[in-house]
C-alpha cells in the first residue's frame, strides 16, 4: 500500500495510527510518531506499534519506506518560525466556585484601593498632623 501525504515541516513528526481493515470493524493495532528528520529517503525501516498514549508497545511492527523530498532553505526559514498547533484549545466551562473567588480578590483590590485613597485625602487635609508631617517627609 502507498500512501502521499504533504508534510509542511520537515522538524516536524508524523504520526501514523495503524487499523484492521474487517468488513465489521476497523481495530486499532497501534500508533507510531516519525521524526521526519531522522528517516533516510528511500530505505525501508522496521518500527515497533505502540498504544494510543504512545506509552507501552503493542503488539505488531510495521514496515515503512519514505520518500522524503525537501527544500533545505524553506526548511531552515521553517525552524525559525512558530510551529503550528496541533491541537484547538477547547473552551473552559464556567465554573462558580472559580468565579467567585476573583471577585473576592476583586473585592479586596477595591477596598485596599479606597483606604488608600483616603489615607492620601487625610493627609492632605490635615486631619491628624503628626501623620500629616512623618508622611510628607
Amino acid at each position: 500500500m502507498q500512501i502521499f501525504s504533504d508534510v509542511e515541516d520537515i522538524n516536524a513528526n508524523l504520526e501514523i495510527g495503524v487499523f484492521d481493515e474487517d468488513k465489521e470493524s476497523h481495530d486499532f493495532l497501534g500508533k507510531i510518531i516519525v521524526p521526519l528528520l531522522e528517516m533516510q529517503s528511500g530505505q525501508s525501516e522496521w518500527f515497533v506499534l505502540k498504544d494510543k498514549n504512545l506509552e507501552n508497545k503493542s503488539k505488531g511492527r510495521i514496515l515503512l519506506r519514505f520518500d522524503l523530498k525537501w527544500n533545505p532553505i524553506k526548511a531552515a526559514f521553517r525552524t525559525f518560525e512558530p510551529a503550528e498547533c496541533k491541537y484547538v484549545r477547547t473552551s473552559v466551562k464556567f465554573q462558580k466556585a472559580i468565579f467567585m473567588r476573583l471577585v473576592d480578590r476583586l473585592k479586596k483590590i477595591i477596598d485596599s484601593i479606597i483606604l488608600s485613597v483616603s489615607f492620601t485625602k487625610s493627609c492632605f487635609t490635615w486631619e491628624y498632623p503628626v501623620r500629616s508631617i512623618v508622611a510628607f517627609l
